[in-house]
């Protein structure tokens, strides 16, 4: 799959002529695959355009994932007031955290939200919403142990935009607001980017949040809009990737 740690397993598996296969799961393709993909025997991908002569599987999804994207498609309601889903993933991120309490503050009771924050962020973000007044229509917890309810519950989420997270969004089509983690290669931005160019995804980079600009684009969602979103995904989304990677993978032929 990728990261520093692929590289000496997947160089001793060349060196002993053991097939190689590397998988890579962003848009951007991290240094280590990319020094594999030279010697690798099969290499596979989530994006289409990261390598060259790599066969496209998508991300393996959550088989709740998967039946959640195929109701999705077909029984799509949006809620009044709208239900905002925030999250900076299983460890919270600062930044998100302050997006969700700052938007709170402009919305008050036009939305509901649902902030996931992060180990040990509870009380100190439950305190800030408490005091403007604007607990009354948000639910905090730490961790959300089944993200397939919290997709289902929401109309639109803030999150980061990492490789699991957009192949879910996608599958899903949900609304997304991305704010990528600055990596130095920006691999979430390219991840983001991927739905951004097609119109069902929008983009703040940490260092430049325009909260009322934000605002707007959760108060003006609307069904048709999401609806087209929906409908956009199906031709990108990969939602049998598990399978696809199984039959590559009995392809190889083993001395």
């Amino acid at each position: 799959m990728g990261s520093y740690i692929s590289g000496p397993s997947g160089l001793a598996a060349w060196l002993c002529r053991i097939p190689l296969v590397i998988h890579e799961q962003n848009n951007v393709s991290g240094m280590t695959n990319k020094i594999l993909y030279k010697i690798a025997t099969k290499t596979m991908q989530a994006y289409p355009n990261t390598f060259t002569n790599a066969i496209l599987v998508g991300n393996p999804l959550d088989c709740n994932i998967i039946k959640l994207s195929l109701y999705k498609k077909k029984f799509f309601e949006i809620h009044k007031p709208i239900h905002l889903l925030i999250t900076g993933g299983s460890q919270g991120a600062h930044i998100i955290n302050k997006i969700g309490v700052n938007l709170a503050k402009i919305l008050k009771n036009k939305i509901f939200i649902l902030h996931q924050v992060g180990k040990g962020n509870f009380k100190k973000i439950f305190c800030k919403y408490k005091k403007y007044n604007i607990i009354s229509n948000i639910i905090i917890k730490e961790y959300i142990q089944d993200i397939h309810k919290a997709y289902e519950w929401a109309d639109i989420i803030i999150c980061r935009s990492g490789a699991m997270t957009v192949s879910e969004i996608t599958a899903i089509g949900l609304p997304a607001i991305f704010i990528p983690f600055q990596h130095k290669d920006k691999q979430q931005y390219f991840n983001a980017i991927y739905l951004k160019n097609i119109g069902i995804a929008k983009i703040f980079e940490q260092n430049n949040i325009n909260y009322n600009k934000i605002a707007n684009l959760i108060l003006n969602l609307n069904k048709n809009q999401i609806i087209n979103m929906i409908n956009k995904t199906c031709s990108l989304s990969i939602i049998n990737s598990t399978e696809l990677i199984y039959e590559e993978l009995n392809k190889i032929k083993i001395n």
